[in-house]
């Protein structure tokens, strides 16, 4: 059983050092190149010579690799483990088997999955040719192995992925790729976001997510313009407001926009939080940012809570549990 196998190799690659290097030493090279090995147990010893960090072992897994004879389960584990040893002189015949047509799709799969482990700048424009290829398994281990490559280039690749009609798996892989790339996929980050609600929600939630690791200003600029767009009633979902007949326009991104925001106020910009507050703010985000003003503390942060309370038209516990707050800090004594 495959899965089995996988999970006995996994522990133990997880053994001790002293118990592990002992096995390994003892002969696991060996046992992978045993002529006769049944193909599932040359598949767990690979998993176990990548996981282990044998690099003593990558001549045989090239070996095995190269050899068309050998079966592709153990040839795709020698892939695997090529990619977890980072093994970059394995780049090129890696790079030869992603992209040869003729090649099994499960192997060219692995292939380019170890290229996007090895990380090897000139073999961008591999996995640049496998994101565009129409095998499905390919192309979508080639989206996630494009975050290994920090650079615009690849960036710009990804964002193509992202748009209301994409695959959503792929999508969801681009955009988890597109935050591991950093800083150079800002740009790319920046104008997605322009049309994230039209995104699947959880994609949409994804790439909030990849704004609110960044610290740059554009970043709390794309995250400002989501949280403070008026919801497009013609998107999203609608639900019924509790006690009325109407309806409301939902906008996941927007929310977790929003939400995003109230991390990123200081007592030297106090914006993402006062934006949080505005009359076409979402209210689900009004506690939490009114909560950050007042840890925050200063007299700027007070003012921003007690406008927006003296302007709010439906009181709440936590409303009152502000100006309580500010009170205190003032010195001002409320009530008997």
């Amino acid at each position: 059983d495959t899965h089995i196998g996988d999970t006995v190799a996994g522990l133990v690659a997880a053994l001790p050092g002293p118990v592990l290097s002992e096995l390994v030493l003892s002969g696991l090279v060996d046992l992978f190149t045993c002529p006769g090995g049944s193909a599932a147990r040359r598949r767990g010893v690979a998993r176990v010579l990548g996981l282990a960090g044998r690099t003593d072992a990558a001549p045989a897994l090239l070996a095995a690799l190269a050899d068309d004879t050998t079966p592709v389960a153990v040839r795709a584990s020698a892939a695997d483990a090529l990619g977890a040893l980072r093994h970059a002189a394995a780049a090129p015949l890696l790079a030869a088997l992603a992209t040869q047509e003729e090649q099994p799709g499960t192997l060219r799969a692995h292939a380019v999955r170890a290229l996007g482990s090895i990380g090897v700048p000139d073999m961008l424009p591999v996995v640049l040719a496998c994101a565009r290829s129409p095998h499905e398994a390919v192309r979508g281990r080639a989206v996630v192995a494009l975050g290994a490559f920090p650079v615009p280039e690849a960036a710009r690749a990804l964002g193509e992925f992202v748009t209301p009609g994409a695959e959503p798996d792929l999508a969801r892989a681009a955009v988890r790729a597109l935050r591991e790339i950093g800083a150079p996929a800002l740009p790319v980050l920046v104008r997605l976001a322009a049309g994230a609600d039209g995104l699947p929600e959880d994609v949409g939630h994804r790439l909030v997510g990849a704004l609110a690791a960044r610290p740059e200003a554009e970043a709390t600029g794309a995250l400002l313009g989501l949280a403070t767009a008026p919801p497009d009633r013609r998107d999203g979902e609608t639900y019924a407001t509790s006690g009325g007949h109407r309806l409301s326009g939902s906008a996941p991104a927007r929310e977790a926009a929003s939400l995003a925001l109230a991390e990123r106020g200081s007592a030297r910009d106090l914006t993402p939080l006062t934006a949080l507050l505005g009359p076409d703010s979402w209210f689900g985000a009004h506690e939490t940012a009114v909560q950050a003003l007042l840890r925050i503390g200063t007299e700027e942060a007070h003012e921003h809570v007690l406008a927006f309370c003296f302007g709010t038209k439906h009181f709440y516990t936590w409303h009152v549990g502000a100006l309580d707050a500010v009170a205190a800090a003032r010195g001002v004594r409320l009530g008997p």
